[in-house]
């Protein structure tokens, strides 16, 4: 290899590396609003990826005052489990500007899929979730 070769390789290692370190992926650490404002979650970063939990519901309680529970959670034992508090995505990477390869639950439904990130702007966060070919999106609001 040639030392032009050499430099060229080194230099867009570095450039891949930058990124990273320069923590353009802690954009999206921070509190977030559900589209429809009924939920706030967290996003927050877990080692080198990122992960989100529910943190205030407008409705977190039953009439009768207990607390709403992940009630369709495939596994019972995580079935008393309180809906605030909850990890909702973890496992996501910062790569090229969006976050990917990633999970996500949706304990309305009891379902885990796969799920990436990216920011609109600064204040919107589109979070896409997929199973197989189906996708579906929504935005989230900065709190």
């Amino acid at each position: 290899m040639t030392k032009i070769g050499m430099l060229t390789v080194l230099f867009l290692c570095g450039w891949s590396l930058w990124g990273w370190a320069t923590g353009e992926g802690d954009q999206i650490i921070g509190q977030w609003y559900s589209e429809d404002r009924n939920q706030k979650y967290e996003i927050f970063q877990s080692g080198t990826t990122y992960s989100a939990r529910l943190i205030w519901m407008a409705e977190p309680n039953h009439p009768d005052g207990s607390p709403k529970l992940d009630e369709n959670n495939p596994d019972p034992a995580k079935r008393r489990q309180p809906l605030v508090g909850m990890t909702v995505f973890w496992g996501l990477t910062y790569r090229n500007g969006s976050w990917v390869n990633g999970k996500t639950y949706s304990p309305k439904q009891g379902r885990t899929a796969d799920c990436s990130l990216r920011l609109r702007s600064n204040n919107e966060l589109e979070l896409t979730g997929s199973v197989g070919f189906v996708k579906r999106s929504r935005i989230w609001k900065r709190a």
